[in-house]
């Protein structure tokens, strides 16, 4: 029941979103992900010891979260947001990846999805912009570093892999990421 009326809202022209946005939280590292339609995307991020965070292990080791999580059941609102940080003093030395996935379609005509990442370490800020063309696609968004990477003696960040079933990533990458702003 809940679903039908989510997907009436979709098909509705004359629906107004009053879906509130959740305030994210700050820490040493902030990355958000921002779209404008119902689809269900996914912000990911390999730590340092190369452990996932993504919906479907929202907390890791590490100390970083995925705190914010919108359209993951049912189209809900039109501004989602997705959002992991490290709490201030938490953050580990070492290469952090992003990843954005398309992961579900919510029944729009166009089935493209753009998207805006913002990504705060070492006092930077760091935006990128893209747009997924299918359900699947994920896309790389950039790599970062924070301290000294030799410092942390922790095994290689593992990126999304085809091979594992539970894995977030399509073999099929067809989209990349393009850094609008550095601040």
């Amino acid at each position: 029941l809940q679903i039908d009326r989510a997907l009436k809202k979709v098909m509705s022209e004359d629906y107004a979103d009053e879906t509130p946005t959740p305030i994210p939280s700050s820490g040493d590292v902030e990355i958000s992900l921002s779209w404008d339609n119902y689809n269900d995307l996914d912000l990911m991020c390999t730590d340092p010891n190369g452990e996932m965070i993504w919906f479907n292990n929202k907390t890791a080791r590490s100390g970083g979260k995925l705190e914010i999580d919108m359209n993951v059941e049912y189209p809900g609102s039109t501004r989602p947001i997705e959002h992991i940080f490290w709490p201030s003093g938490q953050a580990v030395e070492g290469t952090y990846n992003v990843y954005v996935k398309y992961f579900r379609h919510y029944g729009q005509a166009n089935g493209s999805s753009p998207y805006s990442v913002k990504v705060k370490y070492n006092s930077q800020v760091e935006q990128y912009e893209g747009i997924l063309e299918k359900v699947g696609d994920v896309v790389q968004i950039c790599s970062f570093t924070i301290g000294n990477p030799t410092s942390n003696p922790s095994r290689q960040p593992v990126p999304p892999s085809s091979s594992d079933p539970s894995s977030p990533q399509d073999s099929d990458r067809t989209d990349s990421a393009d850094k609008t702003d550095r601040s």
